[in-house]
């Protein structure tokens, strides 16, 4: 397997983790603008939306990892 590199399997996974996390919590955000749920529903929603934010963070910080293997990788060292 080879290793995860920017625009590499890995790389548009996680990309697709914050995606389908974003769009998670923009469709519990109009349900709760356009439909006027209850109370409970809210909750239940905002609920939905906090388990979000730590996938986006998670993914962003792989994300991070794979462009700074990159980097490591094309930056010669000293001598070279």
């Amino acid at each position: 397997m080879s290793k995860p590199a920017p625009g590499g399997y890995d790389f548009n996974y996680e990309l697709n983790r914050i995606r389908t996390a974003a769009n998670t919590i923009r469709d519990s955000l109009t349900k709760i603008l356009n439909n006027n749920p209850g109370p409970q529903t809210i909750i239940a929603l905002v609920a939905q939306m906090a388990l979000q934010i730590p996938i986006i963070l998670d993914a962003a910080s792989n994300i991070e990892k794979i462009g700074k293997e990159a980097k490591t990788k094309r930056t010669p060292s000293n001598g070279e």
